[in-house]
Protein backbone atom coordinates (compact mmCIF):
# COMPACT_ATOMS: atom_id res chain seq x y z
CA UNK A 1 0.00 0.00 0.00
CA UNK A 2 1.25 3.44 -0.89
CA UNK A 3 -0.20 6.64 0.54
CA UNK A 4 1.49 9.21 -1.67
CA UNK A 5 3.71 9.40 -4.74
CA UNK A 6 6.97 10.70 -3.29
CA UNK A 7 8.81 12.77 -5.91
CA UNK A 8 6.42 11.41 -8.58
CA UNK A 9 8.55 8.32 -9.24
CA UNK A 10 6.36 5.50 -7.95
CA UNK A 11 6.02 4.09 -11.48
CA UNK A 12 9.78 3.43 -11.54
CA UNK A 13 9.67 1.81 -8.12
CA UNK A 14 6.80 -0.47 -9.17
CA UNK A 15 8.65 -1.53 -12.32
CA UNK A 16 11.79 -2.20 -10.30
CA UNK A 17 9.88 -4.25 -7.71
CA UNK A 18 8.35 -6.36 -10.47
CA UNK A 19 11.74 -7.04 -12.09
CA UNK A 20 13.16 -7.82 -8.65
CA UNK A 21 10.41 -10.39 -8.05
CA UNK A 22 11.13 -12.08 -11.35
CA UNK A 23 14.89 -12.03 -10.77
CA UNK A 24 14.60 -13.62 -7.34
CA UNK A 25 12.10 -16.33 -8.29
CA UNK A 26 14.15 -17.82 -11.09
CA UNK A 27 16.96 -20.12 -10.08
CA UNK A 28 20.21 -20.32 -11.98
CA UNK A 29 19.88 -23.03 -14.62
CA UNK A 30 16.07 -22.73 -14.88
CA UNK A 31 14.50 -23.43 -18.23
CA UNK A 32 13.04 -20.39 -19.98
CA UNK A 33 9.65 -22.06 -20.32
CA UNK A 34 9.53 -22.56 -16.53
CA UNK A 35 9.87 -18.87 -15.65
CA UNK A 36 6.87 -17.93 -13.49
CA UNK A 37 4.63 -14.94 -13.93
CA UNK A 38 5.16 -12.22 -11.33
CA UNK A 39 2.70 -9.61 -10.12
CA UNK A 40 3.60 -6.40 -8.37
CA UNK A 41 0.31 -5.12 -6.94
CA UNK A 42 0.13 -1.64 -5.43
CA UNK A 43 -2.88 -0.35 -3.55
CA UNK A 44 -2.62 3.42 -3.95
CA UNK A 45 -4.18 6.38 -2.23
CA UNK A 46 -3.41 8.58 -5.27
CA UNK A 47 -3.98 8.52 -9.03
CA UNK A 48 -1.27 6.94 -11.16
CA UNK A 49 -0.69 8.45 -13.59
CA UNK A 50 -2.07 11.72 -12.20
CA UNK A 51 -4.71 12.10 -14.91
CA UNK A 52 -5.84 8.44 -14.85
CA UNK A 53 -9.08 7.94 -12.98
CA UNK A 54 -9.34 4.16 -13.34
CA UNK A 55 -10.01 1.93 -10.35
CA UNK A 56 -7.38 -0.50 -11.60
CA UNK A 57 -4.60 -0.28 -14.16
CA UNK A 58 -2.73 -3.38 -15.33
CA UNK A 59 0.61 -2.98 -17.11
CA UNK A 60 2.50 -5.58 -19.11
CA UNK A 61 5.31 -5.29 -21.63
CA UNK A 62 3.96 -4.34 -25.06
CA UNK A 63 5.29 -2.64 -28.13
CA UNK A 64 3.86 0.52 -29.69
CA UNK A 65 1.32 -1.54 -31.69
CA UNK A 66 0.08 -3.37 -28.60
CA UNK A 67 1.87 -6.68 -29.29
CA UNK A 68 2.63 -8.30 -25.94
CA UNK A 69 6.24 -9.32 -25.49
CA UNK A 70 5.23 -11.71 -22.73
CA UNK A 71 2.89 -11.77 -19.80
CA UNK A 72 5.48 -12.62 -17.18
CA UNK A 73 5.93 -9.15 -15.68
CA UNK A 74 2.69 -7.61 -14.43
CA UNK A 75 2.35 -4.32 -12.59
CA UNK A 76 -1.10 -3.60 -11.17
CA UNK A 77 -2.25 -0.37 -9.55
CA UNK A 78 -5.47 -0.22 -7.53
CA UNK A 79 -6.64 3.37 -7.03
CA UNK A 80 -8.43 3.79 -3.69
CA UNK A 81 -9.27 7.43 -4.47
CA UNK A 82 -11.57 6.28 -7.27
CA UNK A 83 -13.03 3.41 -5.27
CA UNK A 84 -13.76 5.64 -2.25
CA UNK A 85 -16.12 7.68 -4.45
CA UNK A 86 -18.47 4.69 -4.40
CA UNK A 87 -19.04 4.88 -0.64
CA UNK A 88 -22.68 5.80 -0.06
CA UNK A 89 -23.30 6.29 -3.80
CA UNK A 90 -23.44 2.67 -4.97
CA UNK A 91 -25.48 -0.11 -3.34
CA UNK A 92 -23.28 -2.89 -1.95
CA UNK A 93 -24.96 -5.49 -4.17
CA UNK A 94 -23.83 -3.54 -7.25
CA UNK A 95 -20.18 -3.30 -6.20
CA UNK A 96 -17.55 -5.52 -7.85
CA UNK A 97 -15.18 -7.63 -5.74
CA UNK A 98 -12.38 -5.13 -6.42
CA UNK A 99 -14.56 -2.27 -5.22
CA UNK A 100 -15.57 -4.14 -2.06
CA UNK A 101 -11.96 -4.93 -1.25
CA UNK A 102 -10.95 -1.32 -1.89
CA UNK A 103 -13.70 0.02 0.36
CA UNK A 104 -12.79 -2.51 3.04
CA UNK A 105 -9.11 -1.48 2.91
CA UNK A 106 -10.11 2.18 3.00
CA UNK A 107 -12.55 2.06 5.90
CA UNK A 108 -12.01 -1.11 7.98
CA UNK A 109 -10.50 0.82 10.86
CA UNK A 110 -13.11 3.61 10.81
CA UNK A 111 -15.57 2.97 13.67
CA UNK A 112 -18.17 5.28 12.12
CA UNK A 113 -18.36 2.98 9.09
CA UNK A 114 -18.53 -0.34 10.99
CA UNK A 115 -22.07 -1.18 9.77
CA UNK A 116 -21.01 -0.56 6.18
CA UNK A 117 -17.88 -2.69 6.61
CA UNK A 118 -19.93 -5.50 8.18
CA UNK A 119 -22.25 -5.49 5.14
CA UNK A 120 -19.24 -5.53 2.79
CA UNK A 121 -17.66 -8.51 4.58
CA UNK A 122 -20.97 -10.39 4.58
CA UNK A 123 -21.31 -9.91 0.84
CA UNK A 124 -17.68 -10.77 -0.01
CA UNK A 125 -16.66 -13.96 1.77
CA UNK A 126 -12.97 -13.76 0.77
CA UNK A 127 -12.40 -10.60 2.79
CA UNK A 128 -12.99 -12.32 6.12
CA UNK A 129 -11.01 -15.37 5.02
CA UNK A 130 -8.01 -13.17 4.22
Amino acid sequence: MQNYNCKEVYEKRAEYYCAHLLNHHVSKGSKWQDIPKVYQISVLNFHLPKDDKCEMSWYTMKNQKGHKLSDHMNVIFIDLLEIKKLYETTPIEKLTSLQKWGLFLSYADDESKSDFIRKITESEKGIMEA
